[in-house]
């Protein structure tokens, strides 16, 4: 017996409905809420509505906007409340940044996965069932490769994130890149869908592979590798929850200073761990400590109480042939006191801190930022001059910028750092979802990561993904943890970044190839 209640096309209000709640179905799969298998259930409802649709350019459409509105409804929290911007211009941008320019990627991915997906021959026997199944997966894996490396959002709501509380599943980046992992969690969902079209037997084979997909990525997934890690650094993560009203008042300067001074003096390093590390996130100071002698003596003399590291971030300026460039910058002092290194921001956010764009936030908080001209990777040393760790940052939204963490990687980074400002978007899920990527990035390239926020979620991630510690967004903390670096070979993924979408086109070019030289086809099908 088979289901086809959705056989016939026809209703595409109905159509583009079902698709907006496919769309909230499928957030629920990212965080905080974590609950990653209904990404498969909601593809396979929007395989199954692409079979009714007459326009599947707006059911894409429609269940891509749907999805990322609700993933980054955070950004109205920041433009409305913290940047002032009016409500209409606040709600067109969250619809055009965030809904229609990236989801115009998905929407002609809809048109090929209907073409892929829909009519009697996807499912007239298993192997029909099953090389439209892989064809529909590859190709969204495509579709979202060129939306990651053409959209301003970069990272930001790709599948594999999901998979960020399962670290068993997330693993697998190391080998298939986030890019596989996408890739199985939509063939999962073509696979449910066409069974709920197909004949009875069909319908249970078709099941049986989707049920064996699953437990082979988890049995699998615990069979890799663990990177083997060396010592290890001790690290305090300063989180003193400050508020955005309060984070960019002059008035706290000194105020935030004794307030993180304090913090760190009191934490207590984990035992173990070959040096001390003490984290302050993303403009901790809001000011130009460098030229502020007292700031300077105050963490010096912090660094030599604790015998530690300081990784900081606060704002620098250069001044270059009678022009002043102002830099969103991460600072490494020494036990010593001495400033060692300094990475600049080299990816700006659009309108909070590009001068280019004219809308940025200006004199209110800060002056428009200038983008970084080198990558700085900052190398926490021994006495001897032995490399302890090499910590590459990636200040707020450089960690959603897959160029950069790959950049990073290969300019020998073993930890990946994000510092973030999270106070613009208060309670919302923008922290957790930051943190998702973090852990992606860590598990595809094998590396440690290290989350420090003054308000939001700082964590402690390990060489596989795995969330180790985390504070809650208000939380008042000073969270410990060991960072430990990993030793030996690279992962696959950073070896041969993108192999697995490469596949993916090889494998759409196979079927292509295929059902034209059989001519099996009619003219214009894919499969």
């Amino acid at each position: 017996m088979s289901i086809r209640f959705l056989g016939e096309r026809g209703g595409n209000a109905a159509v583009l409905l079902g698709m907006a709640a496919a769309g909230l179905l499928l957030r629920l799969a990212f965080p905080p809420y974590g609950l990653y298998p209904a990404a498969m259930a909601a593809f396979a409802v929007f395989f199954l509505l692409l079979n009714r649709a007459r326009r599947p350019f707006a059911a894409g459409l429609a269940f891509h906007a749907s999805f990322s509105l609700f993933l980054c409804s955070f950004l109205w929290t920041a433009l409305h409340g913290h940047f002032h911007v009016g409500i209409v211009p606040s709600a067109a941008f969250l619809l055009v940044f965030a809904g229609l320019l990236p989801g115009l990627f998905f929407a002609v991915y809809a048109i090929y996965a209907q073409k892929v997906m829909a009519g009697e021959q996807a499912v007239a026997d298993f192997a029909s069932a099953r090389r439209a199944s892989n064809a529909a997966a590859a190709g969204f894996v495509l579709a979202e490769f060129l939306r990651t490396l053409l959209s301003p959002e970069g990272l930001w709501g790709h599948l594999a994130s999901i998979y960020a509380v399962e670290p068993g599943i997330l693993h697998l980046a190391s080998v298939m890149g986030a890019a596989g992992l996408s890739f199985v969690t939509v063939r999962v969902a073509a696979l449910l869908a066409l069974a709920l079209r197909a004949p009875r037997r069909l319908s249970a084979r078709l099941l049986a592979l989707a049920a064996a997909t699953c437990a082979v990525i988890f049995w699998v997934g615990t069979k890799i590798p663990v990177p083997a890690a060396g010592q290890g650094v001790a690290a305090v993560l300063a989180h003193p929850a400050i508020v955005q009203e309060e984070r960019w008042d002059s008035r706290f300067n000194q105020v935030h200073l004794a307030r993180y001074t304090d913090m760190s003096r009191s934490a207590a390093f984990p035992q173990g761990g070959a040096a001390r590390l003490l984290v302050w996130p993303e403009t901790a100071l809001t000011y130009f400590f460098a030229d502020d002698a007292e700031s300077r003596a105050a963490l010096a003399k912090l660094a030599r109480e604790k015998d530690a590291w300081i990784l900081i971030g606060a704002p620098s300026r250069d001044e270059a042939a009678g022009r002043i460039a102002t830099h969103n910058s991460v600072y490494l002092l020494d036990p010593a006191g001495r400033v060692r290194g300094r990475y600049d921001k080299n990816r700006l956010l659009p309108f909070a801190e590009s001068p280019r764009w004219g809308l940025s936030v200006g004199g209110r908080l800060h002056e428009p930022y200038s983008a970084g001209a080198s990558l700085e990777i900052l190398r926490l040393t021994d006495p001897s001059g032995r490399v302890l760790a090499s910590l590459g940052a990636a200040i707020c939204f450089e960690v959603a910028d897959p160029a950069h963490v790959r950049r990073l990687t290969r300019a020998g980074a073993d930890v990946l750092v994000n510092l973030a400002n999270d106070a613009w978007f208060g309670g919302s899920s923008e922290s957790a979802q930051q943190l998702s990527l973090l852990a992606l990035n860590c598990a595809q390239y094998g590396v440690a990561g290290i989350r420090a926020t003054g308000y939001g979620v700082s964590a402690f991630v390990d060489a596989t993904g795995r969330i180790a510690s985390k504070t809650g967004i208000t939380e008042q903390t000073a969270l410990s943890g060991l960072v430990r670096p990993p030793v030996g070979p690279k992962t696959l993924e950073a070896r041969f970044p993108g192999w697995f979408v490469l596949l993916c086109a090889v494998m759409i070019l196979v079927y292509v190839l295929r059902d034209r030289i059989r001519g099996g086809r009619e003219r214009g099908d894919l499969l």
